[in-house]
């Protein structure tokens, strides 16, 4: 596994995001800040239960839990294949692997996503940066339409509180945005970068609702929604005078 990707949409921008130094960089999360994932995971769960019966899902689910310990992270093409030599009739099996891999997620989206990114390509330069397992990660990404309004500026780490020096320099610019669910996250980015990061937390999703995590929640901005990013110029983002 690659554990950190650049992915760049081909034939369809001519920018080099290792090249181009941004005046203001938006780097955004995918699950629960883009995309309602608590929501997939409930709506997959039960399509699962009905395609492969209960007893089946409740294995993927184990199977699940157990390659996140092992390699501590998300990883759904790897518990594919290990739950796959339980499944005597393959075509039953492609039917849940199709599942996984052509699931909707574009509908799934939070309600103006994409005029969001719109506006933010207007007063700096958004990119997404995830994390989990690069090449499924990638496929939800690109699928429900997210790479292409970021111009395909797509970064993926399997841990991207890891990997904060390449980031900064895969995205040089004078101050940077976070865009979060997780307040945990968030606050490695401020003790990284400083002064020239606002943190913003999106309370969407289990861990922003987690006392645990609200616990130890200091950024610089929280907003009920994503669409709530559209409240804000890019003087405010730079300053954090909100």
């Amino acid at each position: 596994m690659v554990d950190g990707s650049l992915y760049l949409l081909p034939g369809e921008i001519d920018t080099d995001i290792y090249n181009v130094s941004a005046k203001l960089a938006f780097m955004i999360d995918v699950d629960n800040t883009l995309i309602n994932n608590d929501l997939v995971k409930t709506d997959v769960s039960n399509q699962m239960k009905d395609l492969i019966g209960e007893e089946r899902a409740a294995n993927f689910w184990e199977t699940y839990e157990n390659v996140r310990k092992e390699t501590d992270v998300v990883d759904i093409p790897m518990t594919l294949k290990r739950i796959e030599p339980d499944f005597k009739d393959k075509a039953l099996y492609h039917r849940l692997y199709r599942l996984w891999n052509d699931f909707p997620y574009r509908k799934y989206i939070y309600p103006g996503v994409f005029e969001v990114l719109a506006y933010l390509n207007t007063i700096g330069r958004p990119i997404i940066l995830s994390d989990g397992d690069p090449s499924f990660q990638l496929r939800k990404i690109v699928t429900s339409g997210l790479a292409r309004a970021v111009n395909g500026d797509v970064l993926i780490y399997a841990h991207k509180q890891h990997h904060l020096e390449d980031i900064e320099l895969a995205l040089p610019a004078y101050h940077y945005v976070m865009v979060e669910d997780k307040p945990s996250l968030l606050n490695f980015m401020k003790e990284y970068f400083e002064e020239r990061i606002t943190t913003v937390l999106v309370k969407q999703g289990k861990y922003a609702h987690d006392p645990k995590e609200l616990a130890q929640a200091r950024p610089d901005l929280i907003i009920p929604g994503i669409h709530d990013l559209k409240k804000f110029t890019a003087e405010q983002f730079a300053s954090d005078r909100f």
